[in-house]
């Protein structure tokens, strides 16, 4: 039987099959890089979430509110109150598609642009503390790796 100790932890505690699982630990890798990018980000009060819909459309001004969703795999109800936010703060704007107007297409504000530049040295700096922990020699394949699962029908 193999222990672990979560940070923090005196007491080792038997993981079972959880330890050698690798959802589990993709989970667990995920809630820690969380929690790093909400501590990094705390005054900003931006999410990693709201981060990454920030980014896809600072990147591809115009997007429909449902390209952005299924992009990063957001239940639309979820999007919806996401977009409210971030539009109650200025951040983001829905303007009626040129090419639907049953659509809304997404922009950043002025005031949007400025807070993603502003955390992007912050977000590249995490991305590369979890590079360096990864190592150079196993990232392609960590990549390829989870990239497989993203894009995986696993049942």
């Amino acid at each position: 039987m193999v222990s672990e100790r979560s940070p923090g932890q005196d007491e080792a505690i038997d993981f079972g099959v959880l330890h050698n699982s690798l959802g589990y630990l993709l989970r667990r890798a995920q809630l820690r890089l969380f929690q790093q990018y909400q501590q990094t980000f705390a005054e900003t009060a931006i999410r990693p979430t709201q981060f990454a819909v920030l980014e896809l459309v600072a990147v591809n001004p115009g997007l429909s509110q449902s390209a952005v969703a299924q992009a990063l795999s957001i239940q639309r109800t979820n999007m919806v109150g996401l977009l409210d936010a971030l539009q109650k703060r200025k951040l983001i704007e829905r303007r009626p598609s040129p090419q639907d107007r049953r659509t809304h297409a997404l922009y950043l504000t002025d005031e949007g642009h400025s807070l993603r530049n502003s955390m992007l040295a912050d977000f590249i700096r995490i991305d590369s503390s979890l590079v360096s922990v990864v190592g150079d020699e196993n990232l392609s394949a960590m990549r390829e790796g989870l990239s497989r699962i993203i894009d995986s029908d696993i049942s």
